[in-house]
């Protein structure tokens, strides 16, 4: 009997020294540390793609209007259309409020017989009074030069202003190519159009 009881006392000494063990504990530096926050707000974040094509007739002024014709009338217009004007950009832009694009296109002129192609970068702000209705405002600075006429070129310059519903708009600008012409101290033109914008 005394056996037995030795042999429990011994069985439950080497439980207890195998149950006595050493802990370790390691440490997540990855989970201790906080993770920074992405900004999402940033001004890159914000730009987006954008495309915009334009076409206009350039005017010219009517040298008889307002005098008597054949049959006794006056004439009834003050401006005469002079040619024809496609412009084409890319950019970005920030939630359809300002843009900056680079364009090109050709001009033509009947009057002056010449074929002028703008290299330009432009800035555009759309001043948004409904969610579909805007006012465009838009300027541009390059370089055109005329086709066919040697080293004729000159710095270009665009102002525009226009009515945009959704994405079409109509509008009124001024573009002077900074190169003279004949009696002209500068070539420019007045132009009347519709425009295109895709945004993304």
């Amino acid at each position: 009997m005394k056996h037995i009881y030795l042999l429990v006392l011994v069985m439950l000494t080497l439980t207890a020294h195998a149950q006595n063990r050493t802990v370790y504990v390691v440490k997540n530096d990855s989970l201790a540390k906080p993770q920074p926050k992405i900004n999402s707000d940033r001004f890159f974040d914000n730009l987006n793609p954008f495309a915009q094509f334009a076409g206009s007739i350039p005017l010219r002024y009517n040298p008889v209007y307002g005098k008597t014709n054949t049959s006794g009338g006056s004439t009834a217009t003050h401006f005469l259309p002079d040619g024809l004007s496609m412009h084409g950009g890319v950019g970005f832009h920030i939630r359809q409020t300002v843009a900056i694009t680079a364009n090109s296109g050709f001009d033509w002129h009947i009057e002056t017989g010449l074929f002028s192609v703008p290299v330009y970068g432009s800035a555009i702000l759309n001043i948004r009074y409904s969610d579909e209705e805007s006012i465009m405002l838009q300027y541009g600075y390059g370089r055109a030069f005329a086709i066919g006429h040697g080293n004729l070129w000159g710095e270009y310059q665009k102002f525009r202003v226009g009515y945009v519903m959704d994405i079409l708009g109509i509008f009124a600008e001024i573009n002077n190519y900074g190169y003279t012409w004949k009696d002209a101290p500068a070539m420019s033109s007045i132009n009347f159009g519709v425009q295109l914008f895709v945004f993304e």
